[in-house]
């Protein structure tokens, strides 16, 4: 049986790229990952270099820190959790093909950056190849992962910590 009921909307192009001067990057094995502190704003979404989709929804105003998920080695990002003050969200990406922005729901989940820890620690492979990259998926090193998840911490806390004094 197919899914009946969509899960998030498909964007019509791909996600904003990172700033990548202002991203971190933890090699675990055959993924990384990609540390980022952002503000996205309706300016900062206008002014990339990503096709906009005009029916797109206006009014942003979040901060708060980015989790890239990639292959290492051809560098192709497969997940983003936005764990952002105002609207957090996260993305499948299918590079070249899909790009599907999934809203999190805080009341029915929780915390979204103890979410997005329990999705790197458990989660990563299933995520991985619901993104369409199964063969990435087999090829995660567990062990690996959950040892460099201290260092995705330290990083993202201490972008918390400078992006707070980050002008609105």
């Amino acid at each position: 049986m197919g899914e009946v009921l969509q899960l998030g909307i498909v964007a019509s192009g791909p996600p904003i790229p990172p700033v990548l001067e202002e991203t971190t990057f933890v090699e675990a094995g055959e993924v990384s990952f990609g540390v980022e502190y952002r503000v996205l704003t309706d300016e900062v979404i206008e002014s990339s270099t990503v096709e906009l989709d005009p029916d797109r929804p206006t009014g942003f105003d979040s901060r708060g820190f980015t989790i890239h998920v990639y292959e290492t080695r051809g560098h192709r990002e497969y997940l983003r959790f936005d764990c952002f003050d105002n609207d957090p969200h996260y993305h499948y990406i299918t590079p070249g093909e899909v790009n599907r922005v999934i809203a999190y729901d805080v009341a029915g989940n929780g915390d979204m950056w103890a979410w997005t820890l329990e999705c790197l620690r458990s989660r990563l492979p299933a995520m991985l190849e619901k993104a369409g990259a199964a063969g990435l998926a087999k090829k995660v090193d567990a062990e690996r992962v959950l040892g460099v998840i201290p260092r995705v911490i330290e990083l993202a806390h201490r972008g918390a910590e400078i992006g707070a004094g980050a002008p609105r």
